[in-house]
């Protein structure tokens, strides 16, 4: 052996420490040490002899600073302690709830299938939006279609969840689970304003809780855990994407995000073996408060954001000239008349419309004068012809809840008539408010419609129609054109003078 190989296996001889075990004296090079330190393979009173630092003496090992780097008795507690087989109460009361709730959907269903889901509290964006119903951000997570759809499901979640459970403390998975519901319905509102309901979003956070989880603690978890959480899971994380996204009427978005909610959820969280029991204070600030005011809010926020919402925009028939506020993401249609639509996307429990329309009567009329025979007919026929039954094309009995009662609106400049019922489709019921207006020779007809069960649809519809207000239609502005285009033509100014007094106003001289 040469001098220097001499020098370098006499500096790794004297880095070495020797530990007196109930084997032998063992001699153990510095990674060595370490890793059984951290196995928790030599205890803290085990005599060793570290040259560098001890020179021929023994001490206990604890003394070591090498040793106390290494050593962690709450780690080696969590590797020792750590199994499943708990009983996971969240887990089980999140499945029970989800159970029960589907069970009483079956039992007493409302309309049709969607409508029942809607009923119950899936996720509307129309509904969030329009009345504040932010309630469904939560309860969306517990509604199912149908017997396939909730047994998949919980499978899935109660599989993760509840070995996730043995992991973390009650409110400490409650917080997950809550998490994770509340990103799954807040991204799928954020990108769609479709129907969605289900516990998939919550199954995915559990997924991704579990991914985190593993990973996080590989090196303390026993090897039959780590076969099971962490990487483990992923392949079965990206299995079920590509599923999702290779499969029509699948909220994907809100799969990510509950995925993504419960994964970052689970990365601040200590697991119960690896932290200090906490108090009844720290709890309560830090657990039952943040979770009550989120729930709280979803409840509340609602009635006090009802001023704001939703945002309306005037939308403007130019032909006869009347301008009514929309919320701005309805969707536009037509009527059973012709008339402009505008509504809310939904169809039965939750359906809100409003549609307007009108055309110029043969009939002059003086300004202010009200013409309640001729708005009675049109009142009636607006009746007959948009209430009805679009799968038999048949007229729907309407209770009128009192007769037609007159009504001034756009600070004057509009009257007429307005009467309110109530009617029954597909077993759900609806409000109806129909109004004809007259302004010179103008009429204009209003009617909108809302499902009986969303009061609050009912009370923004009035609002929208108590706002509606004259503008200057298209013919008055064409007739003025010309006017100013051709100023001596006798037969623009005649124009002229009747366009005004089709609007009800005074001819220029």
């Amino acid at each position: 052996m040469g001098r220097s190989a001499c020098l370098r296996y006499a500096a790794r001889m004297a880095a070495a420490i020797t530990v007196r075990t109930d084997r032998g004296e063992e001699r153990l090079d510095l990674e060595e040490f370490e890793a059984r330190v951290a196995r928790g393979e030599i205890a803290p009173q085990c005599p060793a002899n570290f040259p560098p630092v001890t020179g021929e003496a023994w001490v206990p090992a604890g003394s070591l600073e090498i040793f106390r780097q290494r050593y962690s008795p709450r780690e080696l507690h969590f590797s020792r302690s750590f199994r499943f087989g708990g009983r996971p109460k969240v887990t089980l009361g999140f499945t029970a709830l989800a159970i029960a709730w589907y069970v009483a959907m079956q039992t007493w269903p409302v309309g049709s299938p969607d409508d029942t889901l809607i009923a119950y509290g899936a996720k509307v964006g129309p509904l969030l939006l329009d009345v504040g119903q932010f309630w469904r951000l939560l309860t969306a997570n517990f509604v199912h279609r149908d017997l396939l759809h909730i047994g998949m499901n919980l499978f899935v979640f109660f599989n993760y969840a509840a070995a996730l459970e043995n992991a973390f403390r009650p409110l400490d998975m409650l917080l997950i689970l809550l998490s994770s519901a509340l990103g799954t319905t807040i991204l799928s509102s954020v990108v769609t304003d479709t129907i969605s309901a289900g516990a998939s979003g919550v199954a995915y956070g559990a997924m991704g809780a579990a991914v985190v989880f593993g990973l996080k603690y590989r090196t303390l978890l026993p090897e039959r855990y780590r076969r099971v959480l962490g990487g483990a899971v992923v392949p079965t994380v990206l299995v079920f994407l590509f599923l999702g996204f290779t499969s029509t009427e699948v909220d994907n978005w809100g799969h990510l995000g509950g995925l993504f909610a419960g994964s970052v959820a689970t990365w601040f969280l200590k697991p119960r073996l690896l932290s200090d029991r906490p108090t009844a204070r720290q709890l309560w600030l830090t657990r039952a408060l943040p979770m009550g005011t989120v729930l709280a809010l979803l409840f509340l926020a609602g009635p006090l954001t009802r001023r704001w919402l939703p945002v309306l925009v005037p939308r403007v028939d130019d032909q006869v000239g009347l301008a009514v506020p929309i919320p701005a993401e309805w969707e536009a249609g037509a009527s059973q008349m012709g008339s402009r639509t505008y509504f809310n996307g939904l169809s039965g429990y939750g359906e809100a419309r409003i549609s307007v329309g009108g055309y110029l009567s043969d009939k002059p009329r003086a300004p202010g004068e009200p013409g309640s025979s001729e708005l009675q007919v049109a009142l009636d026929e607006l009746i007959q012809k948009e209430i009805w039954e679009p799968e038999t094309n048949q007229e729907l009995h309407v209770n009128w809840l009192a007769p037609a009662q007159s009504v001034t609106l756009g600070s004057g400049a509009l009257q007429g008539l307005r009467r309110e019922g109530v009617f029954r489709r597909a077993g759900v019921e609806f409000d109806f408010l129909a109004l004809v207006l007259h302004r010179g020779r103008l009429v204009y007809l209003l009617d909108a419609m809302s499902c009986r069960a969303q009061p609050t649809y009912r009370r923004l519809l009035e609002r929208m129609t108590d706002a509606a207000r004259p503008t200057e239609p298209k013919f008055l502005a064409q007739a003025r054109a010309l006017r100013l285009f051709l100023p001596t033509s006798e037969d623009a100014k005649e124009g002229l003078r009747d366009a005004l007094i089709a609007v009800g106003e005074s001819p220029e001289e």
